[in-house]
């Protein structure tokens, strides 16, 4: 991973050629079935954010500002975010539990390897 990265970098910033790459990262990556993250009030005093779909760094200030602020009372930002629909790829609701189930096991053996 890092030297994919180095790669990519240098071809950007070739003047970067004597620095180090201390830390990287790399893994899986789940992404939503319409790409959109998914933030928003289960319940009074229940939020939740989660499916940034690679895009984190980016949009969890937002989703962030938009959870504190209806919190504190103010759910302006947060509503619109209430109203995207999020479609699932797998409709039936037996097979999308059986799907989470299999897929959790999966990559718990993936991991644990």
């Amino acid at each position: 991973m890092t030297e994919l990265v180095r790669q990519d970098m240098l071809k950007v910033f070739p003047q970067l050629a004597d620095v180090k790459i201390e830390h990287s990262w790399g893994g899986e990556c789940d992404i939503t079935a319409n790409l959109a993250p998914h933030f928003g009030r289960l319940a009074p005093n229940v939020y939740y954010a989660q499916g940034y779909s690679g895009h984190g760094m980016a949009i969890t200030g937002i989703a962030g500002l938009a959870i504190a602020e209806a919190i504190m009372g103010d759910d302006g930002r947060l509503k619109p975010f209430e109203k995207l629909k999020h479609p699932s790829i797998i409709t039936q609701p037996f097979l999308r539990k059986l799907g989470s189930f299999l897929g959790s096991k999966y990559y718990q053996w993936k991991d644990s390897r």
